[in-house]
């Protein structure tokens, strides 16, 4: 059975790669241990700056920090310098990902 799972995550840096894909980086403050495909919205300051698919969560090494990955190939106008000029302000990504539950 597939379901909902919401999600929230402290976004720390976005990557913009060159196979077009759009990459934040950041600890999740609630949600699965597996974030997939889902819809989401970028907040910055509170407001809503864009509402896109992702593709997932990336894997990382087994040992990395509690750093976590979300990816899509949505275009976000947001770039990295942005993200980190904002040290008291939220750029949180909160959305809804698939779930498969037995």
């Amino acid at each position: 059975m597939i379901s909902q799972s919401s999600f929230e995550m402290l976004v720390a840096d976005v990557f913009h790669l060159s196979d077009g894909r759009t990459v934040f980086a950041g600890k999740v403050l609630t949600g699965p241990n597996r974030i997939s495909k889902g819809r989401c919205t970028l907040l910055v300051n509170g407001e809503e700056r864009a509402s896109f698919q992702i593709e997932g969560e990336m894997q990382f090494s087994p040992n990395s920090s509690d750093s976590r990955a979300i990816s899509t190939l949505h275009d976000v106008a947001l770039s990295s310098d942005e993200v980190k000029s904002y040290p008291n302000i939220a750029v949180i990504l909160r959305g809804e990902s698939a779930t498969e539950s037995n």
